[in-house]
C-alpha cells in the first residue's frame, strides 16, 4: 500500500544528490522541500499527507470556535407557533433558554448545577402569583420537571450544542444569550408580552433578508411576499385596532449594539401613509440567521437612535 502510494510521485534531485521537491506524476504539481538534517527514527510525512494535517487542523479551529460561539447561542424552533400559551409567558420560556445546558436541555443555574423551581424564581424574578401562573401554563408541554426535581426544557422547540441529523433539518433561529436576558431583565414585568411578540414574529422572518413576509424560506429579493403590520396582528393574535400600540411597544425594545443604542425592528411605509400598510423587518445586528449577514447588515443602520 505505502510503495503503491509513492508511486504517484517522481522525486526531483539536484546535482549534489538532494531531494529538492516531488512531481505529483497524477497532477504535474511540484512540492518543493527543504532538506534538514532528522534525528534517526524521525517520522517523514508525505505532502499530501502534510496537506491532510492541515485541513485537519483548520478543522480542529473551526469546532472550536464553533463551540465557543454556540456557548453563548441558544437555538430554538423557528417553525413552531406558541399558540396554546399567552405571549407573556412565550417571552419567558425564550429567557429561561438562554439557562440551557451544553445538550442535554437541562436549565442551570451554574455551569455545573442543575436548575430547580426555586432556582428558577429567583432567576425569574417574578411577584410569586405571576410566577406560578406561568409555570402552571408551561409545566409539561415546554418545561420538564425529573424524578430529582431539576428542570429541563422540550429538545422539540429548544436547544443548545451540536445539531444530530434531524435537528438539522429544522429551521432554528439563534438567540444570543446577554441580549436575551439584558431585554428580559429591562422590561418592566407588565409589558412581558412585548417579547413573546418579538418571538411570535421568528416563523414570519425571512431566513435572508430579515424581512417579516408570507414566504420566510424565499431566497429570491424580488419573490418576498410582504406582511403588513396588519396581517402580523391576524397571524399573532393581536387586535389591529391596537396595531400602533403594538408598533410604538416594539419600537421601544432597544438594544446596545456595539456601544450603539438600536431598536429591534424597523417599520417602512412604501407610497402610503396608512400605517396599516407598514411592512417590517428585522435589525439583524440583534438578531439573524441567514448566510448573507454582510449583504443585509445596512438595515441595521435604520435602527439607529
Amino acid at each position: 500500500m505505502k510503495n503503491n502510494y509513492w508511486e504517484c510521485y517522481e522525486r526531483m534531485i539536484d546535482s549534489s544528490g538532494n531531494i529538492i521537491g516531488f512531481l505529483d506524476k497524477r497532477t504535474g504539481e511540484i512540492t518543493n522541500v527543504d532538506n534538514t538534517l532528522c534525528p534517526e527514527g524521525t517520522r517523514h510525512y508525505t505532502p499530501a499527507q502534510q496537506e491532510e494535517f492541515k485541513k485537519q487542523k483548520e478543522r480542529e479551529i473551526k469546532s472550536k470556535l464553533w463551540r465557543n460561539t454556540n456557548k453563548k447561542h441558544t437555538h430554538i424552533s423557528a417553525d413552531y407557533r406558541y399558540n396554546n400559551i399567552s405571549p407573556e409567558s412565550i417571552g419567558r420560556l425564550m429567557f429561561l433558554s438562554t439557562f440551557l445546558g451544553y445538550e442535554d436541555n437541562f436549565l442551570m443555574i451554574s455551569q455545573k448545577a442543575k436548575m430547580s423551581k426555586k432556582d428558577l424564581i429567583k432567576v425569574m424574578k417574578l411577584p410569586t402569583t405571576t410566577f406560578y401562573r406561568f409555570f402552571n401554563e408551561v409545566k409539561d408541554k415546554y418545561i420538564i420537571t425529573d424524578n430529582s426535581g431539576c428542570l429541563r426544557l422540550r429538545e422539540d422547540y429548544f436547544h443548545k450544542g451540536n445539531f444530530t441529523v434531524k435537528e438539522k433539518g429544522k429551521r432554528w433561529q439563534s438567540l444570543y444569550k446577554d441580549t436575551i436576558q439584558m431585554l428580559y431583565y429591562k422590561t418592566p414585568i407588565h409589558q412581558h408580552r412585548y417579547i413573546g411578540y418579538i418571538f411570535s414574529l421568528l416563523p414570519y422572518v425571512n431566513i435572508e433578508y430579515n424581512i417579516v413576509c408570507k414566504n420566510p424560506e424565499e431566497k429570491q429579493l424580488d419573490k418576498i411576499d410582504f406582511l403588513t403590520i396588519n396581517e402580523l396582528c391576524e397571524k399573532i393574535g393581536y387586535s389591529k385596532e391596537h396595531r400602533n400600540k403594538l408598533k410604538d411597544n416594539l419600537k421601544q425594545l432597544v438594544f446596545d449594539v456595539d456601544g450603539r443604542k438600536e431598536t429591534f425592528c424597523s417599520f417602512v411605509l412604501n407610497n402610503s401613509t396608512n400605517i396599516s400598510d407598514a411592512r417590517i423587518y428585522i435589525n439583524p445586528r440583534i438578531l439573524y440567521i441567514g448566510h448573507r449577514a454582510e449583504e443585509v447588515q445596512i438595515l441595521g443602520k435604520f435602527c439607529e437612535i
